[in-house]
């Protein structure tokens, strides 16, 4: 049977979800805890099949949970709950509006979304589809890029994000308090960088917090996130319909 865990700091809230799910009980077994670092403990050592949580947890934030399964676990699909989600009906309605082999290489499968307080019978829903989905394509090859860095932005994180590809580590992404601020790809520095990185495909991610004062680094990034996130859509969208033609 599918084994879940449940990542919330709150003990009430994490008790009724718990209760909850427990008439979903044929369909998967519920494992929970309370901190990020209990979870990745449980992540090592039971076979979990999906990930449910929400960002703001003690010890280790969700922020890195995710990183961390997006490193060593990414089959694992991941469901975030977060009271902060913005609203990015606009990008995911250009990404519906893609050719479907474009859209599977933006596919946010491995990724979802629900926003607090949420519902039993929807976060129930949302596993149920999730681990079907995994078993039908066999893998979700992780969290993409761009989704990772719009929890950064809901979350307003001050922090620094490395990107690599499967062999080597190939970017870098300073955030202040959830804006991009700057971004190193080669010799590509600030937009122009940040716009590669966002198009690399099963990207491995690390994620590094940092004191606001602390972090000596150029704006050089002045799109917000949403806008460099279609840029980036438009640019695959085109580079796969010129290799068509």
């Amino acid at each position: 049977m599918d084994k879940i865990l449940v990542v919330e700091k709150d003990q009430e809230i994490l008790k009724s979800l718990m209760e909850g799910l427990e008439k979903y009980s044929d369909n998967f077994e519920v494992l929970s805890t309370r901190n990020g670092e209990e979870a990745i403990g449980i992540i090592n050592q039971d076979h979990v099949n999906l990930l449910v949580t929400e960002l703001e947890i003690p010890k280790v934030d969700g922020l890195a949970i995710l990183s961390y399964v997006n490193k060593h676990y990414n089959e694992i699909p991941c469901i975030v709950l977060t009271a902060h989600a913005k609203d990015i009906k606009e990008l995911r309605a250009y990404v519906n509006a893609l050719q479907p082999d474009i859209k599977e290489m933006f596919s946010t499968g491995a990724l979802r979304f629900l926003k607090k307080p949420v519902d039993i019978d929807k976060i129930a829903q949302s596993i149920i589809e999730a681990l079907e989905e995994c078993s039908l394509k066999g893998s979700l090859n992780g969290l993409s890029v761009g989704s990772f860095m719009q929890l950064v932005e809901m979350e307003q994180k001050t922090c620094r994000i490395k990107v690599g590809s499967q062999v080597e580590e190939i970017g870098t992404v300073y955030f202040v308090e959830g804006v991009p601020y700057n971004a190193f790809y080669g010799f590509l520095e600030g937009e122009d960088a940040l716009l590669e990185i966002l198009a690399i495909d099963r990207a491995k991610i690390t994620i590094n917090n940092l004191p606001k004062e602390k972090l000596k680094i150029e704006n050089r990034i002045k799109k917000g996130l949403g806008s460099l996130l279609m840029e980036s859509l438009r640019r695959k969208d085109e580079s796969k319909a010129g290799l068509s033609n």
